[in-house]
């Protein structure tokens, strides 16, 4: 299969991830390895190879790589800047490994020092055509040719420079080499340090270079040019179809909850639904609109046995009277007027406040309890939350018993209790589904609830809908840290339905995030399909035209 062709079949397998990127490699792979363009071996060298793991056509030349630069080349480190010889003002510009791209030269440097300075430590200032690699990563071992730039650069100690005298090498051959993951290997493999690995510009120097005629060199870099601009047109078209594509479901997506046609926007997202979620990232979205539907009544039918919600808040309220010793107070409704998150509820339904229903919202004291070795007490905060309502509670800080006993005394999780992020992750909230012992951080705030009341299901799904973040935003404090209050949370107002219908609701959601579960699933699988299918392309491209009299390991000579 040649390479033109594997692009027009990779059109099959492009949505497997990385695609593209994967291409460009195995055409710079490929490359390096003389099965680009034919060529006809007309002799072998003997050369001082290594032992290079891939195979090169028998005519190619092999030589270290120092000795690319011929007499008056040069190949040499970046040198050593001082802060104290850094100047913002200066005009010599310091080139850096963020300037080192993939063959292109990135230009983002932003440090200076003066001319003075820079002709005092002997600095070598880079011409047009030399070619710089990193020494470190990020990116260890890519190289990029220096095109030019009106103000004058020096490279720093952690670039190297080579600049070629030889008329028969083709340096952007050399970087397309380089930038093979096979040159790739070499350079990891000799790379050392223990912190941050680095390769050495001896070590770099030492590395076998395989170096076929110039003719043939020109026509690999022509081939590879093209092929990489092939390769830019695919990317475009896959990035415009990407951009439709998530218009077309966020669109679709928010027309569901939309209370204009719901029949009609529902049978647009099953028509095109195999379109427009693709992948499992895209299974999120879907999870939000059913949030959004559970909390506007649109999920599972009404029933009017069921009873109407404002007798159920009124009992709650003379309940809570009479335990908390509160008095009750009328509910206001939540109009467009107090909330952007406003919504016609059904008829049965009435809008609560989540001190209405709840036990007790609070959170622990902020000071921060030290964390043990071993033993303890789990002490979740946000970032040991992990989708589809799960608490890593085993990688999770953990606190000596005495500290557990003197903070739970305040606020305690229990199993059917809410734990609401009020920093960082803003209401990105989590179900107690266990009896396990473990307190929450003073980063989240405890929402107590009892099921006599209301579903705590019900309310774990308020919370994650757009009526509940909506709120949720609007209340953020902005500081060094942003937040939102107890007060506030306590404030936030939801869609109460009778708890009949609340709990025919919570059956219908745990209902069909199974069925998302199962999507994600499936979605991955199918990524994973489409990437065999690109291995299955990729081997196929790289069956060598030559004989394999004509080609031999790289170093075996």
């Amino acid at each position: 299969m040649t390479a033109e062709l594997l692009i027009r079949e990779l059109e099959r397998a492009s949505q497997a991830s990385g695609a593209i990127s994967r291409l460009r490699l195995l055409i710079l792979n490929v490359a390096a390895s003389g099965r680009l363009v034919r060529s006809e071996p007309t002799r072998r060298l003997n050369s001082a190879g290594q032992g290079l793991s891939w195979e090169v056509p028998g005519h190619w030349d092999v030589v270290p790589f120092a000795d690319l630069t011929g007499i008056g080349g040069t190949f040499v480190d970046g040198d050593w800047v001082e802060s104290k010889d850094q100047d913002p003002s200066g005009d010599v510009r310091l080139t850096q490994l963020a300037d080192v791209g993939v063959g292109h030269f990135r230009d983002r440097s932003s440090r200076f020092m003066r001319r003075e300075v820079a002709d005092r430590l002997n600095c070598t200032y880079l011409n047009p055509g030399d070619i710089l690699i990193a020494r470190m990563p990020d990116p260890l071992g890519r190289a990029c040719i220096f095109p030019g730039d009106p103000s004058s650069c020096v490279t720093v100690v952690d670039v190297a420079m080579l600049r070629t005298a030889r008329t028969d090498v083709d340096g952007g051959f050399v970087v397309q080499v380089l930038n093979s993951s096979l040159f790739g290997a070499l350079v990891a493999s000799k790379a050392s340090g223990t912190t941050r690995q680095r390769i050495s510009r001896g070590n770099l120097g030492r590395l076998p270079f395989p170096l076929p005629p110039l003719a043939e060199q020109h026509r690999i870099v022509a081939k590879v040019d093209e092929l990489m601009a092939m390769c830019d047109e695919l990317e475009a078209a896959q990035t415009k179809r990407e951009a439709r594509r998530d218009r077309l479901r966020a669109t679709s997506l928010r027309n569901l909850v939309a209370p204009e046609e719901p029949k009609e926007n529902a049978r647009f997202f099953l028509r095109h639904s195999a379109r427009m979620i693709t992948s499992p990232e895209h299974v999120a979205g879907v999870r939000q609109a059913i949030w959004d539907l559970a909390v506007r009544g649109r999920l599972v039918p009404q029933d009017s046995a069921d009873g109407a919600a404002k007798d159920l808040l009124g009992q709650i309220l003379r309940l809570k009277s009479r335990t908390t010793s509160s008095r009750p107070r009328a509910n206001s409704e939540l109009t467009a007027s107090n909330s952007s998150a406003a919504c016609q509820l059904p008829e049965s339904w009435t809008w609560a406040q989540w001190q209405d229903v709840t036990l007790r919202i609070g959170d622990l004291d902020h000071a921060m309890p030290e964390a043990v070795a071993t033993e303890g007490y789990p002490y979740v905060s946000p970032r040991d939350f992990r989708p589809n309502n799960v608490i890593d509670f085993d990688g999770a800080k953990r606190i000596s018993a005495s500290d557990y006993l003197r903070l739970s005394a305040k606020i305690r999780p229990e199993r059917g209790d809410l734990i609401y992020p009020r920093y960082g992750t803003i209401g990105e909230t989590r179900l107690v589904s266990t009896d396990r012992e473990f307190l929450a951080s003073y980063s989240c705030a405890v929402i107590k609830i009892s099921d006599e009341l209301t579903d705590s299901r019900y309310q774990y799904t308020f919370s994650r809908s757009d009526i509940g973040q909506v709120q949720a935003a609007a209340a953020v404090n902005q500081g060094t840290q942003p937040n939102v209050g107890i007060m506030s949370i306590k404030a936030f107002r939801f869609p109460l339905p009778p708890l009949a219908e609340q709990r025919r609701i919570v059956a219908k959601v745990d209902e069909l995030m199974a069925l998302c579960n199962e999507l994600e699933q499936s979605l991955a699988a199918e990524q994973t399909k489409r990437a065999r299918l690109l291995e299955a392309l990729l081997h196929d491209v790289l069956e060598d035209p030559l004989s394999a009299r004509g080609r031999e390991p790289l170093g075996a000579r």
